[in-house]
């Protein structure tokens, strides 16, 4: 129900932007939803790719798109026919770890699975990295973690309760950091607690996460502080800020599980040492899950998932995998001479 209204609204808004929307309402619609069902973050990626030519709105529509996305979350059911679990009765609870027990998943209209069964596990406030080559199914693990995609085969555990009994709680406990930040024309504090209305926003939280992002210092040594623009697309900030500003971002609503993206793929060796700083100061305070092409990102955690072709062929620290593991030796000889 919140999901229809809610693409009505959208809707509505991107006609009153421009006149000339090139969907009808049903197409909209239509492109929006997909064979898995409406599910939040697959919503927002499908409208901000349908929103590509209209860059003059995209702020606007960001925005709205996001206060969207924190409204439905904790929306709670006010009748029985809604799907949604109130939070305060949530079925599942991290705890202890999450568990991938025999994994298989498989693109539509291919030809074979892309993951191969994947078992592992991952104890809470641990921090883990994915590792291997171009196209091995990194992102598929984590997309399958997150209940993004649905595995043909197998489950994804947490605590030993499967995440389909309550996905919409699962997923507010994981905050995400994708690999290119968006950060819109608006000030340090509005970026942060990203689509929220002033009166919610709690200062001390965003000050909080600052501090946890390494970016505290800096931000106190801006002209208005939290009050200062970042720019457009964050032009005034650098690399390595605006990565922090998208950890801060995702720390803002507490979650349980942290999830990196190849975050710092196109950093600087000095300004991606600063985000894994950032990174580093969470250890035994978040779970946190790092996919990276660079192994330097990845060297401090708690385990590592060697994985090619969908299966995981090796696993254990960054030391462990140089001595047991060939591939991996020559990917971090490559990485010392980037």
């Amino acid at each position: 129900r919140y999901h229809s209204y809610s693409l009505d609204v959208v809707y509505n808004d991107l006609t009153l932007l421009n006149k000339q929307v090139p969907l009808s309402r049903q197409q909209f619609s239509n492109a929006v939803n997909n064979e898995a069902g409406a599910k939040t973050c697959q919503t927002t990626n499908a409208l901000k790719y349908i929103m590509a030519d209209f860059t003059k709105y995209c702020n606007i529509f960001y925005t709205k798109i996001c206060a969207w996305v924190f409204t439905i979350c904790s929306k709670r059911a006010d009748n029985q026919e809604t799907t949604c679990i109130p939070y305060s009765k949530k079925l599942i609870g991290f705890d202890e770890a999450i568990e991938l027990r025999d994994v298989y998943y498989q693109y539509p209209n291919t030809k074979k699975p892309v993951l191969n069964s994947i078992s592992l596990k991952i104890p809470k406030h641990n921090s883990i990295g994915f590792v291997g080559p171009s196209g091995a199914g990194k992102t598929t693990i984590v997309d399958v973690i997150v209940g993004l995609l649905v595995p043909i085969q197998g489950e994804v555990l947490i605590d030993g309760k499967s995440i389909k009994d309550d996905l919409p709680n699962w997923q507010r406990m994981i905050g995400y950091i994708p690999q290119n930040i968006y950060l819109s024309d608006d000030t340090v504090r509005r970026n942060i607690a990203f689509g929220l209305p002033d009166e919610q926003i709690d200062e001390e939280q965003v000050w909080s996460v600052l501090a946890s992002a390494h970016l505290e210092k800096f931000v106190n040594s801006l002209p208005d502080k939290l009050g200062t623009f970042v720019g457009e697309r964050g032009i005034r900030l650098s690399g390595g800020q605006r990565q922090r500003i998208g950890i801060a971002r995702a720390l803002y609503h507490n979650p349980e599980v942290l999830v990196m993206d190849e975050g710092t793929a196109s950093l600087d060796n000095e300004t991606e040492w600063g985000v894994m700083q950032a990174v580093k100061r969470l250890s035994g305070k978040k779970t946190v899950v790092i996919i990276a092409h660079r192994l330097s990102t990845v060297k401090n955690c708690d385990r590592l998932y060697f994985i090619r072709e969908g299966e995981v062929v090796n696993y254990g620290i960054y030391d462990e995998l140089i001595a047991n593991c060939a591939e991996f030796r020559a990917m971090a000889l490559a990485d010392k001479f980037e």
